[in-house]
């Protein structure tokens, strides 16, 4: 287009540019895990990014919304495990050999726990998925899943086991005998 004009995909892209910036200021200085200290951060990136001024002031709205909830949230994310890698370092490819299906994507992060779990975030700015959508995902359940990761997480770049399912959260591999 000629013109280009705030649409959903943008407001995605500045949410996950936020919420990387400010994850990786927190990790950097703990400090700095306040609902204030997100707000700044989604103020300097809307002004980096984001060229129409009513969008900014709209978008920013949003995230005041839920910057409470949102520093909860991470801090207890960070007090289970640590960011190892965000999004531009978070690629790899989940290979399902015995029915021949990979699937390459990249994580929004990756968190390593002190014990050596690897937990993977995807940050959503829209809508939750349908009862079709988790119908058709867990029909890879029983499945034999491996990961390689492009960035070491845990002095790893491959996990592989069978796909549990999903809780809460997380997705399940079952890794001889051991949950991930």
């Amino acid at each position: 287009p000629l013109v280009q004009s705030p649409d959903a995909l943008s407001r995605g892209t500045v949410s996950h540019d936020v919420m990387e910036r400010f994850v990786r200021q927190t990790v950097n200085d703990p400090a700095c895990l306040t609902p204030d200290m997100l707000l700044q951060v989604a103020r300097e990136t809307l002004e980096d990014t984001v060229p129409w001024p009513a969008a900014r002031a709209l978008w920013l709205a949003r995230l005041r919304r839920i910057a409470d909830w949102f520093v909860v949230q991470e801090a207890k994310r960070q007090g289970k495990a640590t960011p190892a890698a965000l999004e531009k370092e978070a690629r790899g490819t989940l290979t399902w050999q015995d029915i021949g299906f990979s699937l390459v994507g990249q994580a929004d992060r990756i968190d390593q726990t002190d014990g050596g779990d690897v937990l993977l975030y995807d940050y959503k700015t829209g809508s939750v998925p349908t009862e079709k959508e988790q119908r058709h995902f867990d029909r890879f359940k029983g499945h034999k899943a491996r990961l390689k990761l492009t960035t070491p997480v845990g002095g790893r770049r491959k996990l592989q086991g069978i796909l549990v399912g999903v809780e809460g959260e997380c997705v399940l591999v079952d890794e001889a005998g051991e949950q991930y």
